[in-house]
C-alpha cells in the first residue's frame, strides 16, 4: 500500500530503513507494476545523524538515477572510513612543494608569512596567531 500510495501521489522515490522489504514478493510485485526509486540502506546504520548524512550525501546521485522509466532499488553503502582517507598535513605540505619544484621549507616559510600577514589585518589575529604552534 505504502508503494502504491507514494506513486499515485506524485513521488519519485521512497526512503526506507527496513532492508527486508525487498525480501516481500508483493512489495517487489507492486514495483515492477509502478514507477518507484525505492532507497534503502545496504547496512542498518543506527545512528541518525550518520544515517540523514548519508542519505544527503548520496541524494544527488540517487535523483541523477532517477530518471529511469522503470522503478529501481537504490542500496546505499555503508559510510565507512579508511587509512585511504586520510592524509597528513604534513604530506600534504610535502606533495605541493614537490608540485612546485622547491623546498619544503620554502613552502612552509612562505605559507607562514601569508597566514601571519593576514591575521595581522584582523581584531582577532594576536588570539587567533597564538592559537598556532610556531617553530
Amino acid at each position: 500500500m505504502i508503494y502504491l500510495r507514494a506513486a499515485h501521489d506524485g513521488f519519485d522515490a521512497l526512503v526506507t530503513r527496513d532492508l527486508s522489504q525487498t525480501e516481500l514478493p508483493e512489495e517487489m510485485l507492486v514495483l515492477t507494476r509502478v514507477r518507484l526509486t525505492l532507497v534503502a540502506f545496504r547496512e542498518a546504520v543506527e545512528d541518525p545523524i550518520v544515517e540523514w548524512g548519508q542519505l544527503l550525501a548520496y541524494l544527488p546521485l540517487v535523483r541523477g538515477r532517477n530518471d529511469s522509466k522503470r522503478s529501481q532499488i537504490v542500496l546505499l553503502p555503508r559510510p565507512a572510513l579508511s587509512a585511504r582517507n586520510e592524509l597528513a598535513p604534513k604530506a600534504a605540505l610535502s606533495q605541493i612543494a614537490n608540485d612546485l619544484g622547491v623546498a619544503v621549507a620554502q613552502v612552509r616559510r612562505e605559507a607562514e608569512a601569508s597566514v601571519r600577514d593576514h591575521l595581522g589585518t584582523r581584531e582577532d589575529g594576536h588570539a587567533l596567531l597564538g592559537l598556532m604552534k610556531w617553530q
